[in-house]
């Protein structure tokens, strides 16, 4: 039975690192300074310390002794500049959306933080000076509650060293703050943004970093894609749950690694034939059933090919995805017929990474 506590003193502190999995300190809503130096010691577990409402300066540097892993903090809605300089000695993630404003001083102060990730998803606004401190943080940073952005805010983070740059709050884009972050060396995660003209899209299709995440986009003109496939990385539309054929066409001319279309539910043999001439990896996992005429489409893609949404997969498309020359990834979990899985054995290409005879044996029982 997990136990829920309120307030975290050594004896719950002790109890929880002899037994995470029984004590359930994110109920606690207050801790001794003395519990955080037992919870130091904490390796190999989250640390989700999310009902506490403050932490004193002396908890936040035992804390920030704790091996890497990960701490929580997210209930916390005041930092002052002190604790956070104490916490930014934590070398690992690093969550403070309980925080709806960042003072420069504290900023510059997170900003020290070592650790991979920092998420700020609280804030509901942020000062120019406040974005350039927080440029320098060498991880991934996560400003998901900033609803605008900008243009000097969007430049100052756009020069952040870290790999992973996430502004989910924002649900539309200027052009000049898209010019600004389309400087980014790092991979750009914009989920929020429902909609994008062509003009934004070609721009933020500029970044260098490895990826561009824009999962909020419900509906794709083809000017749009056009404009989204000079990106050079992945590009994530998994937001989307049509796509036109002419869209489709566009898309297919994408020159990055990946394609994620993940919210696609189904897809006209048309749409297929031309997403099959995209000529890396495509990912379609929102396809819970596959229509032969689609299989035998998507068979020609010269690429992997992601489809672990399926729950079956008629004879006949198995015969078609048999022809398919690259990783094909359709879970583990799916129903085939004994011809099915014999013709699958035989693939041309891996399934799931595996040996095809390998694969069926291991999941269709031979």
């Amino acid at each position: 039975m997990n136990t829920e506590i309120k307030h975290i003193d050594i004896k719950a502190a002790r109890r929880f690192l002899k037994n995470p999995n029984l004590t359930d300190l994110s109920t606690a809503t207050t801790m001794d300074d003395a519990a955080a130096v037992v919870l130091s010691k904490c390796e190999g577990y989250l640390l989700n310390l999310n009902g506490l409402k403050k932490i004193t300066q002396a908890a936040a540097a035992s804390l920030a002794k704790c091996p890497e892993w990960s701490i929580e903090l997210n209930g916390v809605t005041k930092l002052p500049t002190a604790t956070a300089k104490a916490l930014a000695k934590y070398h690992a993630a690093l969550s403070l959306n309980g925080l709806t404003e960042l003072p420069d001083d504290t900023a510059k102060a997170l900003a020290d933080h070592r650790g991979d990730y920092l998420n700020l998803d609280g804030l509901c606004d942020l000062s120019d000076s406040a974005a350039a401190a927080l440029a320098s943080h060498p991880g991934r940073l996560s400003l998901g509650g900033l609803i605008q952005l900008t243009p000097a805010a969007a430049g100052a983070l756009a020069a952040h060293d870290g790999e992973y740059l996430a502004l989910n709050g924002l649900t539309e884009m200027a052009i000049d703050v898209a010019e600004a972050l389309s400087q980014f060396k790092g991979g750009l995660e914009l989920n929020g943004l429902t909609a994008l003209s062509a003009d934004c899209a070609k721009i933020l299709a500029l970044e260098k970093g490895g990826f561009l995440k824009l999962n909020g986009l419900t509906e794709l003109s083809e000017a749009t894609a056009v404009a989204l496939v000079s990106s050079k990385g992945r590009l994530e539309l998994s937001g989307l749950r049509d796509l036109s054929p002419a869209a489709a066409k566009a898309l297919a001319k994408h020159q990055g690694d990946s394609l994620e279309l993940n919210g696609l539910q189904s897809l006209s043999e048309s749409t297929a034939k031309n997403l099959a001439s995209h000529r890396r990896s495509l990912s379609l996992d929102g396809l819970a059933e596959i229509p032969d005429a689609v299989a035998g489409a998507l068979a020609n893609h010269p690429g992997d090919l992601s489809l672990q949404g399926l729950s079956a997969i008629s004879d006949k498309a198995a015969n078609f995805l048999s022809n398919h020359s690259w990783d094909l990834d359709i879970g583990f979990f799916i129903e085939l017929s004994k011809a099915a899985a014999k013709t699958l054995s035989v693939k041309k290409g891996k399934i799931c990474s595996e040996y095809p005879a390998e694969w069926v044996k291991s999941n269709c029982g031979g």
